[in-house]
């Protein structure tokens, strides 16, 4: 998926087509790249089981993009909440 775009309008239609592991690959990937808008629209498309949902919220705090954080968090499982808790800590130190 041509995530990296940033072309909002344009990820929203290629995510109509692509399965759920393209998707996933390319919130984590957006992630990596700040294109905070692309993230925005395939976070609500990704499985909750997903590992790059976890991976995602990470970067988000890293990044300190705390209403992206506010966003993800409800839809991670609870190990990648622990994960991301301990970038918290690893961060105020």
């Amino acid at each position: 998926m041509a995530a990296c775009t940033g072309e909002r309008d344009v990820v929203e239609l290629l995510r109509r087509v692509c399965d759920e592991k393209d998707v996933a690959r390319s919130l984590e990937d957006a992630a990596q790249k700040c294109k905070w808008d692309v993230v925005e629209v395939l976070y609500q498309h990704c499985d909750t089981e997903s590992r790059e949902l976890g991976a995602t919220l990470k970067c988000a705090i890293e990044k300190a993009k705390w209403d992206l954080v506010e966003l993800f968090y409800p839809r991670c499982k609870e190990k990648d909440l622990v994960e991301a808790l301990k970038v918290v800590v690893e961060q105020r130190q």
